[in-house]
């Protein structure tokens, strides 16, 4: 798998509704994006990569929308997943 960039990786968690800040959001939650701007060439960038699909959109849609494929999906959930650990590990006191 091609490396993901940042802004990539933000994106497709904003996709799924992969928010650190809200861990119990299951991921998928939500699958699409409604990108405008410079969102548009990352969001392109992650189809290229088969991370998202892109579908039609509008001036009054904001712009192309995009949802996560399988493999974005797994991305992101495996993410999330080591995330969890880790913090179990740190609150049992253990080393990371």
């Amino acid at each position: 798998m091609e490396q993901l960039t940042s802004e990539e990786l933000d994106i497709l968690r904003h996709a799924l509704g992969a928010d650190p800040l809200r861990p119990g959001l299951k991921v998928g939650w939500r699958n699409n994006y409604c990108a405008g701007g410079d969102d548009v060439a990352v969001c392109d960038s992650l189809v290229r990569k088969g991370m998202m699909r892109k579908y039609g959109g509008s001036i009054e849609t904001c712009g192309p929308v995009y949802s996560a494929t399988n493999d974005g999906i797994r991305l992101i959930q495996a993410e999330v997943t080591m995330l969890k650990l880790e913090k179990r590990r740190i609150a049992a006191g253990r080393e990371p």
